[in-house]
This record gives C-alpha cells, sequence and structure tokens, in this order.
C-alpha cells in the first residue's frame, strides 16, 4: 500500500507517532516531540529561548543536559522545560540571558522556581537606604536558597556572576526615592527585577529615574519566558520580593493581586523567589 493511498488526516491526536529513517535504521517519535526534535537538527541554539515546550526533564540533571548546555547547543533543553527535584519545580526561564555580560561567555540557563522557596524579610529595619547590596535579604536572606539549590542541581552548575546593584538609596523628590550608589557583587543566586518579570522598569516620576540600577548587567530586561507568557512569571498569587526600590520604607513585590505592588521593608515576611544560572 503506497503511502498516498492511507486515509488523509488533519490534525494529531495524543499518542500519535511519526516514522523517521536513515543511517540509524527506522524509528518511531512521538509527534509531540517530532516538532522540537527537528529544530534540534536545525541546529539554532537561539530558537531555544524563542519557543516554549513545557516538558518534564525529569528529577535531576542529566549529564547529557549539562553537554548541551556547555557546547551551546541546548539540545532537547526549551524554556518552559522544568524539572521536579525535592517537591520543587524548577523551570528555564531563559537561556544565555547573561552571556558575555555578567557570566562571560559561559552558556547556561537561567532556572526559576515555579514558586517562592521560603519567606523572609527584605532587610533587618524598615528602611532601603542601604540599598539592595546591603539589606538583610542580600547579605544572607538566600543562603537557604542557595543551599538547596546547590544540592538539587551541584554546586558546580550553578555559576557565578557579577551583576550591579544599588548600594544606597536616597530622596529624589518628595517620597519618591531612588538608588543614589551602585556597587557589582559576586553572586550565585538572587531575586529578581521588576523588569525581568514584567518587562518595565519601575520609574521615579519626579525626575525619571530608575529605581533598579541592573541596567548595565541585563536586569532591565524581560526573561524569555514571560514575554511569551506573561502571566508565568508572577505566579499564582503567592507574594514575592522584587530588588528594585520602590519608597523610603519599601521594596517591590509582585503582590497577591499578580502584580507589580510593594511592601515594608522590615516588617514583613514574604515569598522568596530566585533565579539562577545552569553551566555544564
Amino acid at each position: 500500500m503506497k503511502i498516498t493511498e492511507y486515509p488523509a488526516a488533519t490534525t494529531f491526536d495524543a499518542g500519535d507517532v511519526l516514522l523517521k529513517d536513515g543511517g540509524a535504521g527506522t524509528k518511531k517519535i512521538a509527534a509531540s516531540d517530532a516538532v522540537f526534535a527537528m529544530l534540534d537538527t536545525v541546529g539554532i541554539p537561539s530558537l531555544h529561548r524563542q519557543l516554549s515546550r513545557w516538558k518534564n526533564l525529569g528529577s535531576s540533571i542529566t549529564t547529557a543536559q549539562k553537554a548541551s548546555i556547555a557546547d551551546g547547543s541546548f539540545r532537547d533543553l526549551w524554556i518552559g522545560d522544568y524539572w521536579t527535584i525535592g517537591g520543587r519545580i524548577y523551570r528555564i526561564v531563559d537561556i544565555n540571558y547573561w552571556y558575555a555580560a555578567s557570566a562571560g561567555a559561559v552558556n547556561h540557563l537561567v532556572v526559576m522556581p515555579d514558586a517562592p522557596m521560603y519567606q523572609a524579610r527584605m532587610n533587618a529595619s524598615n528602611t532601603v537606604a542601604g540599598g539592595y547590596a546591603n539589606s538583610l535579604m542580600a547579605q544572607s536572606g538566600l543562603a537557604s536558597a542557595l543551599s538547596t539549590v546547590q544540592t538539587d542541581f551541584g554546586a558546580n552548575n550553578v555559576l557565578t556572576r557579577s551583576i550591579g546593584v544599588s548600594s544606597a538609596a536616597s530622596a529624589s523628590y518628595g517620597e519618591n526615592w531612588a538608588s543614589s550608589a551602585t556597587s557589582i557583587i559576586s553572586t550565585k543566586l538572587e531575586i529578581p527585577t521588576a523588569a525581568m518579570i514584567s518587562g518595565v522598569r519601575l520609574p521615579v516620576p519626579a525626575v525619571n529615574a530608575w529605581s533598579d540600577i541592573d541596567v548595565s548587567r541585563h536586569g532591565d530586561i524581560q526573561l524569555a519566558l514571560f514575554r511569551e507568557a506573561g502571566s508565568w512569571g508572577f505566579g499564582s498569587g503567592a507574594e514575592y520580593w522584587l530588588r528594585d526600590i520602590l519608597t523610603q520604607y519599601a521594596w517591590a513585590c509582585i503582590g497577591s493581586s499578580r502584580r507589580v505592588s510593594g511592601s515594608d521593608a522590615g516588617n514583613t515576611s514574604i515569598g522568596v523567589r530566585p533565579l539562577f544560572a545552569v553551566n555544564g
């Protein structure tokens, strides 16, 4: 029977397979995997941060996955894909986001848990005067998250980077506060900026200054997955911190209403939903 004699189909159904033939013999492939497998064969790594797949990658990062990160092909790794480790869902939210900026020329995935890992205060007291670099969050509040992430992915697979953050803040006009000094810090894991989640930097209206000063380190660019599926960045309604300064007493956060909001710097504990870079 010729292939042209089979009944015609206009859609794929769950469980459908295709046949492929070549030097390795005739094999089948799930229809749901075929498109991404063909794009992998084309070999355009940048496509991997343009299309989301939402595939479960397993319960640990594998040798093959690390190799595809290291060689920059990102074969069988796409934004939206995720690992389930220790009851947490870690999702790929971007690829080579910090490449040649703060991570050097090192291929990497940007990974972020779907939900906050725990709750913590942003600062020891109700002030933003010391900027992010001198906050309780930056100094010690992420230690538990980093320990967990290094256990889940391997300490050698979590990339150390240098990023620019606020190191002081002051009044710019009335109640509007903004970064007044910056410093470069070395980090393996940090909380995101408002721009990373929403694509919009937080302005100080009176002076048109930006409350986040991570521009030179790519903190002003929306993460690829959230550009494609914006609501995913805002989560399921659980509040979590951002590192933008909002007022004299408050840091920005993603609020329970699933939008950028604010919370007192030292009086409240809300979610910590950090992001980090995984290399090969």
